[in-house]
């Protein structure tokens, strides 16, 4: 009986000697902060100032002019007809700024134009040779859709916007060649 007794005494022993121990705290390095660099030495071309509209101010009308009350005889000297007052100068019209130069973003601008321009007078082309009274209603519906692509391409060119136009005048031109080989069983919405 001593052997499990000394066992016992032991296992006390060791499990309270352990709860005593701590494990140590480890706390983290500081973060080291960041170092920014300094700006390179460059040329800051500052934008012009914006002017401010310059406002027009119109002089006050005149007070309306009424008829002088009617003259008895009077023996009063006559005085010279006094001519009517001139109405002030029209004021200056404001005046406008130049249109803003239009950025490109490709550099195939002619070609862009030429494409959508051969588009165009394909859409037109084909567009002239359909009976728009012999459609259905869905066929004169994707007529009318074609017009529309047109008139909206030849806005784009009009603004130089070579992208958009070449976009639109695909669209019309692909209406107006299926409305032409098959009337109007196009299927095609855009």
């Amino acid at each position: 009986m001593a052997f499990p007794l000394r066992a016992a005494v032991v296992l006390v022993a060791a499990s309270s000697l352990t709860g005593c121990h701590k494990v140590p705290v480890h706390v983290p390095a500081p973060v080291p902060t960041l170092n920014v660099p300094v700006p390179d030495n460059r040329l800051v071309i500052p934008s012009p100032p914006v002017e401010a509209p310059v406002e027009v101010q119109t002089p006050p009308e005149p007070p309306p002019v009424s008829a002088p009350p009617p003259r008895t005889r009077e023996s009063s000297p006559s005085r010279p007809a006094q001519p009517p007052p001139t109405p002030p100068p029209a004021a200056n019209p404001p005046v406008t700024e130049p249109p803003q130069p239009i950025l490109q973003t490709t550099a195939k601008t002619a070609e862009q134009e030429k494409r959508a321009r051969d588009l165009l007078a394909n859409a037109e082309r084909d567009l002239a040779r359909i009976q728009k009274g012999e459609l259905t209603k869905d066929g004169q519906v994707q007529y009318e859709n074609a017009q529309q692509f047109v008139r909206q391409a030849w806005g784009a060119l009009n603004v130089k916007n070579y992208v958009r136009a070449v976009e639109l005048a695909d669209k019309a031109a692909t209406l107006a060649t299926m409305l032409v080989k098959g009337g109007d069983q196009t299927g095609i919405s855009f």
